[in-house]
Order: C-alpha cells, then structure tokens, then sequence
C-alpha cells in the first residue's frame, strides 16, 4: 500500500487472458439492423470506441464499418461469431448482399470532411423510439422515404 495516497497498486490479469475467445458483453443484433450499426454497438457494449474497434477486428481505420456493410469477408463473419455467440450467418445477414439492390445503395464517400461523407439517411422517429437505439438496413437504400407524421 502507497503510504501518500492510501491506494493499494497490484498486477492484474490482462484483458484476453480473462475474457478469452468470447467478449464479456452480448450484443443482439435487432430486426432489420444494419451491421455497421452492430458492430458499434457491439464496441460500446464491450468498451472500445468504435474508431478504435477497427483493429480489434484487423481492419485499418477511417469508415471501416461501412466499408463491411456491402462486403463482409467470411472469415470475419465467423471470428465475430466465436467472439459474440452471434451465428456466422445472422451476422452476415446484417450485410448489404443483395447485389440486385446495389444501385439504390447511397454512395460511400469519404473524404477530408466528415461533414461530407455521406452513405446513411435515418429516420429521427425510429431512433428516438427505439429502447437501443440502432440502424436499419433499409435505410442505406435511396429509395427509402419515410413519412414524417409516420
């Protein structure tokens, strides 16, 4: 014990040698959820900023997340399966895979100006109404248009 401050300093155990394969905080995805959305969720969940969460997963930074929206390798898919209890499959559901959709997708457009990267409408209604907030797949398309007096 530190005689100046009264606090007891010890070594503990790192963070993957407790929580091994499996993440300590369980995210399910939600109905019609978009996986760019759940993965940031599931960085919060667990304790990582989501910026940071792209080299949990290996990937390099910038808009990683959206960049695995219509592209999730499969190998991925599964990694993320062992970590989360979250079946391979129900995770690539949350994908844009649907190449029939893929002109109505909403560009992806990152440059210098966060401000003018765009590739996601939302409805303002839904988020407020959600219980954890979240982001639909339905609305990477261009086609979506929601009511406002829903």
């Amino acid at each position: 014990m530190s005689r100046e401050t009264g606090f007891a300093i010890e070594i503990r155990e790192r963070y993957h040698d407790v929580i091994g394969d499996r993440w300590p905080a369980a995210v399910d995805p939600r109905p019609d959820e978009l996986l760019s959305s759940w993965l940031h969720r599931l960085a919060i969940a667990n304790g990582v900023a989501p910026r940071a969460f792209a080299g949990v997963l290996g990937l390099s930074g910038g808009m990683w997340s959206p960049r695995l929206d219509p592209r999730l390798p499969k190998d991925l898919a599964a990694w993320l399966g062992v970590r989360t209890s979250v079946a391979p499959e129900a995770i690539s559901a949350m994908a844009m895979t649907d190449r029939a959709l893929a002109p109505l997708w909403l560009p992806l457009r990152e440059t210098a100006h966060r401000s003018r990267s765009t590739w996601l409408q939302y409805c303002a209604l839904c988020l407020a109404d959600d219980r954890a907030p979240y982001f639909r797949r339905s609305w990477r398309l261009a086609s979506s248009v929601r009511d406002p007096r829903r």
